[in-house]
């Protein structure tokens, strides 16, 4: 079954409004009132705005902040520290263009100000500029090597990049500059999640719980790393917990659908898929999920509802699966004609496909691969090694060792074993 991916640090940072380090030149003797207001009479000084703005700023009033931010910039004065935390508010609202033209301008008024090349550095990589902010934020650790921060962030453009070893050697440094940072751990688990590494991961998810048991994520995260290691009780635990501190939290209802139908407790399943699709209607997932529940019950009309209700890959090969069974033969083959060009690579329709093909005595419209079998040697190991007998006992007691997995999710296998994606079986070869 679909299981969404673990969510990452730009998600889990994206809940909560980011707020830069406001200076600690805040006057005590200033009120908790605006000195911005439509009446006006005597011109604020420069200090006075700053200081206003990086108050309201740090008592979480924001929109009170922005104004005296952009009043303090129509008045034509520079500060790199408004630049900055006016930047790193455009950035919370998703304004990412306007929010790097602030750091820029933060930078260029103060060439050496650190946190704004950091800032900058994750702008950019939300913009998708990752070589980019990979040099921003690399600027910054030059500026100060021991910046956990930047490390961090550093940690999360390589993962983006796909070099998870760059990524692990990045946020193991974060962590021993400040091992008590719990974003710190979880990000971790999210990079040793993508090697491979699927106990040291579940280690640092756990840490991050131990140091903010209230990190929701986590649990999410963990919940699902522990179903991967087939610890499903206590898979099923975090997920419910992560849900008690988020019940509008719709895929850890999905997932932990999931779990019970890796339990047996199909019914439930159902329930808790259908409780997450309540929450998020077009949340892909859940309706995937629920889709095979009813597709192995045999209530193949309602399953063709959900699977129609998507417009993936995934939903629209098992949309076809589901019309075969209905016995919808000629359906069949208009949408794979209709889709021919959008599934072109769509490799779980292209099997389906070669098999109603073979089957129908038939063609369709997709030419993915359109007789498979052409592609396979058949042979006899008789014929090509002496002590064939000994070579294939070798062979099986190898295989026996290796973790494989019965009808992985989100892969066209079915009525067998594969092994996980993080096992090569030629790694040492």
């Amino acid at each position: 079954m679909q299981m969404k991916e673990f969510i990452n640090e730009d998600q889990e940072e994206k809940n909560q409004l980011k707020i830069y380090t406001v200076p600690s030149v805040v006057e005590k003797d200033i009120k908790g009132t605006s000195i911005i207001t439509s009446n006006i009479s005597s011109k604020p000084s420069k200090e006075k705005i700053i200081n206003e703005a990086f108050k309201l700023h740090s008592e979480g009033n924001i929109s009170e902040a922005v104004k005296h931010y952009k009043y303090f910039i129509n008045q034509g004065f520079n500060d790199h520290r408004v630049f900055s935390n006016y930047g790193g508010i455009l950035q919370s609202l998703g304004k990412l263009k306007e929010a790097e033209i602030l750091l820029r301008k933060a930078i260029e008024i103060k060439p050496d100000y650190v946190n704004a090349y950091c800032n900058l550095g994750a702008i950019l990589r939300d913009l998708g500029k990752l070589k980019e902010a990979e040099e921003s934020v690399l600027k910054a650790i030059e500026l100060n090597p021991n910046f956990a921060d930047a490390h961090s962030k550093l940690a999360a453009i390589l993962q983006a990049l796909g070099r998870l070893k760059e990524a692990e050697t990045s946020q193991l440094k974060a962590i021993k500059l400040n091992p008590d940072n719990a974003n710190a751990h979880f990000n971790l688990g999210t990079i040793l999640k993508g090697l491979g590494k699927l106990n040291e991961a579940e280690i640092s998810m756990r840490k991050a719980i131990e140091l903010k048991p209230d990190l929701t994520n986590a649990y999410y995260n963990l919940g699902n790393l522990l179903r991967s290691l087939g610890k499903l009780k206590e898979a099923e635990i975090f997920q419910r917990k992560a849900i008690a501190l988020n019940p509008d939290f719709a895929e850890a209802f999905s997932n932990l659908g999931n779990i019970l139908h890796d339990l047996g407790h199909l019914k439930e399943a159902e329930t808790y898929y259908s409780k997450a699709i309540s929450l998020k209607p077009d949340l892909a997932s859940a309706l995937m999920n629920r889709w095979q529940i009813y597709f192995d019950k045999g209530e193949f009309e309602i399953a063709l509802t959900d699977a129609d209700s998507c417009d993936t890959q995934e939903s629209r090969a098992c949309a076809i699966e589901t019309l075969y069974s209905l016995g919808r033969i000629q359906e069949i083959y208009e949408r794979i004609e209709k889709t021919s060009e959008l599934d072109n690579e769509n490799i779980r329709l292209a099997a389906f496909s070669s098999f109603i093909a073979a089957k129908e005595n038939k063609n369709t419209s997709n030419n993915f691969c359109r007789n498979p079998l052409s592609f396979l040697y058949f042979s006899n190991l008789k014929l090509h090694l002496k002590d064939y007998e000994e070579f294939i006992k070798k062979i099986i007691n190898e295989l026996a060792n290796i973790q494989t997995i019965w009808e992985p999710p989100k892969n066209a296998t079915h009525g067998g074993f594969q092994t996980p994606m993080h096992i090569n079986l030629f790694s040492n070869s």
